[in-house]
């Protein structure tokens, strides 16, 4: 007969509880290592972001326009303070008033999150709106999600026609590069 078959053949439950030290060893057993995987994760949290690393600028805010149909409008460098957040707007010019995309340069602890102006989910009567004397706007929230300070540059794509179809990207953020052991070019 297995042990199992033997154990739950030994009657009531109070019965079966012969080994009280076995079970509190492996209790124990468990709940430490519960508590030294908390302290370890702790530890690696202050090491968590490579505070020094850009994500780069990868021009994909005019994506799927034709040549000379989109430009790029620039923001200027920003800062967001430690666990603090800021809003970032952007007009298209009167040109170029369609809202196509957005890329952005930030450094790796920064997230960032569009929440307005989207042309995928715009409404037809604020898509209507939008022509040469009221161009796109697009506004982004930046979050810094580390212990230092954070930069931001902000770029958007207008092109001359309504947004057809193309990808936007709704958010962009970095993968923590010391958690992931992220060992690229810069120091």
């Amino acid at each position: 007969m297995s042990a199992m078959a033997k154990w739950q053949s030994a009657g009531p439950a109070a019965d079966r509880s012969r080994c009280p030290a076995a079970a509190l060893t492996v209790f124990a057993g468990i709940a430490a290592a519960f508590i030294l995987g908390t302290l370890s994760g702790t530890a690696d949290a202050k090491n968590l972001y490579r505070t020094n690393r850009i994500l780069e600028y990868g021009g994909h805010e005019c994506i799927g326009q034709k040549p000379g149909t989109c430009v790029t409008v620039r923001s200027r460098w920003m800062t967001v303070e430690v666990g603090g957040s800021r809003l970032l707007e952007l007009s298209c010019t009167p040109s170029f008033p369609y809202l196509v995309g957005w890329d952005s340069k930030q450094h790796e602890h920064m997230r960032l999150v569009a929440v307005s102006g989207r042309p995928d989910v715009a409404d037809a009567s604020a898509a209507a709106a939008i022509n040469a004397a009221h161009p796109a706007k697009l506004g982004v929230v930046a979050l810094n999600n580390w212990n230092v300070r954070g930069w931001v540059k902000l770029f958007i794509g207008c092109s001359t026609t309504k947004w057809h179809d193309t990808p936007f990207m709704t958010s962009r953020e970095g993968i923590p590069g010391k958690h992931v052991g992220y060992t690229g070019d810069q120091p």
